[in-house]
């Protein structure tokens, strides 16, 4: 039965001692004494002793500033959560402590990762179709201005499209009203809208 037993354990040692010093505190629940069991039965198993010296827990402490009983009371915290409390410790030995716990987290990282990106995407497709609107209905509303008052009504609007969208515009009054045979890029390709307003503006 005891080989049986020890065959389902781990064979990393972070944790084969994490599955032993679980095992030691369940069988002596009731009876355990001092504020840190957890720590201590993983320290036995895994050190061989209960209370290592500091230059043997800095593989598990996350700050090498802290005092041996602060470290350990962060591995008691670490272990008693069943590794969900990773930053109580070095990450490299919560990774082998608790190798689950790093898939998953990083599985809930990338998770919301993705949802983020979805969410950023969304918004900015909402965003770019309100801007198409609002590009359409000012070159809707340019039809109406008249050849000369074409470089006023660039002046205004700078404050509100961009220089394509400007150009964009100046292009669509182009295609309504102009008669001759050029294309508006042909004419204007480089120019800037002031510059294509005004020559508009006496054409």
């Amino acid at each position: 039965m005891i080989k049986n037993q020890l065959a389902l354990l781990p064979t990393e040692p972070a944790q084969k001692a994490v599955a032993l010093a679980f095992a030691e505190v369940i069988k002596k629940e009731g009876k355990l004494r001092g504020e840190t069991p957890f720590a201590n039965a993983f320290c036995r198993f895994y050190f061989g002793k209960s209370r290592p010296a500091k230059s043997y827990l800095l593989v598990v402490a996350d700050s090498s500033s802290d005092t041996v009983p602060e470290i350990m009371r962060k591995l008691d915290r670490f272990l008693e959560s069943n590794g969900e409390k990773r930053y109580l410790v070095n990450w490299y030995f919560a990774n082998c402590a608790f190798p689950s716990k790093s898939t998953s987290t990083e599985t809930r990282f990338t998770n919301h990762t993705e949802m983020m990106v979805t969410r950023n995407n969304k918004i900015a497709d909402k965003e770019a179709k309100l801007r198409q609107a609002y590009l359409e209905s000012k070159k809707s509303r340019i039809l109406n201005v008249s050849q000369k008052d074409l470089p006023a009504w660039v002046s205004d609007e700078e404050e509100n499209l961009t220089e394509l969208e400007l150009n964009q515009c100046l292009r669509h009054w182009f295609n309504e009203h102009d008669k001759s045979d050029y294309k508006f890029y042909d004419l204007y390709y480089g120019y800037t809208a002031s510059r294509i307003a005004l020559d508009l503006s006496f054409a």
